[in-house]
């Protein structure tokens, strides 16, 4: 004689079956937007911090030259009034009597801005230029995108009026 067990209080194999497929795929599905999303990020980050050296570097060059009235630009230095170096942007290795200057990496082709002390501020600068003109000194710089090197630099381009005359107020 067979018995019918009807009131069990347990799951059947199907059952068990079609929720653990259930959950599958929900965990693969979240698992698969969260790994989107922090490849994204990541990419992101990275960018976001080359933009903010770039910023630095730009934001301690023009307080270094609005303190001076008259700039001048000769080759690869920019001069204060007094005759004073002030941003040595040559492509050259090593300090130099400036109180900011350009030590470059022929290796990798990239450069470190340091201030008179040898301290740096700003690695991975591809190009650094000053050119003057009537009344503006317009200042470029390019800075490397650190894990993504093949893709283009951040460009940060500003000018500064030259000849400024403040009045006491």
């Amino acid at each position: 004689m067979k018995r019918i067990w009807r009131d069990s209080k347990g799951f059947t194999l199907v059952e068990l079956m079609l929720a653990v497929a259930l959950v599958g795929i929900f965990i693969s599905t979240v698992y698969g937007f969260l790994n989107f999303n922090f490849r994204f990020l990541n990419a992101h980050n990275d960018e976001m911090i080359a933009e903010l050296r770039c910023r630095m570097a730009m934001q301690r060059m023009t307080e270094l030259l609005q303190r001076y009235e008259t700039i001048e630009v000769t080759g690869t230095e920019v001069k204060g009034e007094d005759g004073q170096v002030l941003i040595d942007f040559a492509k050259m290795t090593g300090p130099r009597a400036a109180l900011y200057y350009l030590d470059w990496d022929e290796v990798n082709q990239n450069g470190v801005l340091k201030n008179h002390q040898g301290d740096s501020f700003v690695a991975d600068i591809q190009t650094l230029n000053f050119t003057q003109s009537d009344h503006l000194l317009k200042i470029d710089i390019e800075v490397l995108n650190l894990n993504h090197s093949q893709e283009r630099p951040f460009t940060l381009i500003t000018q500064i009026r030259l000849a400024r005359h403040y009045q006491p107020g």
